[in-house]
């Protein structure tokens, strides 16, 4: 039988991962092994079924002065004790940026270096690539994955993406629990808002966001669910009367 010409494409297509206002095309192949951290200050390892490929930690930059977020960068590079290399990968995308390729480890490997700044996003990220690994592999994030980060201004719409899922989330809001496993995600979104209803009025709104392969892995989230069904977000407003409301969107 012959394969589909366009089923073989979409299997070899990027996936999106994106997190905490920042975002990189991965190869198909690879994907997220380790998350921790908040949306203010985390970092997630990247591989896949062989190697740990790459770690990106982000930190919120406090509103910093665009001065204070390229010290940041060159002081990250100091550190390292490398100096800078001309054409960083995803220079447009950020206020500031450096990196170092091709370093030579205590192992006689070569690893990269590469911290960027977004004023917009007021985030600070950083980036180290394995030093062990192939050299094909080492190549191709350097060449086609690194080029490939953004990030996302504060004050837009967030995408958060991983394992072929991807949701957006208004802007305002904050990651406030998640639960991640074997492809399934949770996502709860907190946030305080003043909308006009019948009269205008402070309101309490959680954002549950729930994508599982099947309505029986809902029984492992641990957050509570009236209803789940495919890929849904659930909006909950508690306000000042009796009663309250419920809002849902699907397919948001």
């Amino acid at each position: 039988m012959k394969k589909n010409p366009k089923n073989s494409q979409a299997a070899a297509s990027p996936a999106l991962l994106a997190w905490a206002g920042w975002s990189l095309s991965l190869p198909d192949e690879w994907q997220p092994l380790k998350l921790s951290g908040t949306s203010e200050k985390g970092q997630v390892v990247v591989g896949n079924s062989e190697y740990p490929i790459f770690i990106l930690k982000w930190e919120r930059a406090q509103n910093a002065q665009d001065s204070k977020g390229r010290e940041w960068v060159e002081q990250r590079l100091k550190k390292m004790g490398v100096v800078s290399d001309a054409n960083p990968p995803a220079a447009a995308a950020f206020t500031a940026c450096g990196w170092a390729h091709g370093v030579q480890t205590e192992e006689q490997r070569e690893t990269t270096y590469w911290f960027g700044y977004s004023a917009p996003a007021d985030l600070l990220l950083g980036i180290t690539v394995n030093g062990e690994l192939p050299k094909s592999i080492r190549l191709k994030t350097v060449h086609k994955v690194l080029p490939t980060l953004q990030t996302t201004p504060v004050d837009a719409i967030q995408t958060w993406a991983m394992y072929s899922v991807s949701f957006l989330v208004p802007s305002g809001f904050e990651l406030a629990r998640r639960h991640l496993y074997s492809g399934d995600v949770a996502l709860e979104f907190t946030a305080r808002l003043r909308v006009w209803c019948a009269w205008r009025a402070d309101i309490l709104i959680d954002i549950l966001i729930w994508r599982g392969r099947s309505p029986a892995v809902c029984k492992s989230v641990p957050f509570i669910l009236e209803e789940c069904w495919g890929s849904h977000v659930i909006i909950r407003a508690d306000i000042a009367y009796q009663g309250g409301w419920r809002i849902r969107f699907d397919k948001l």
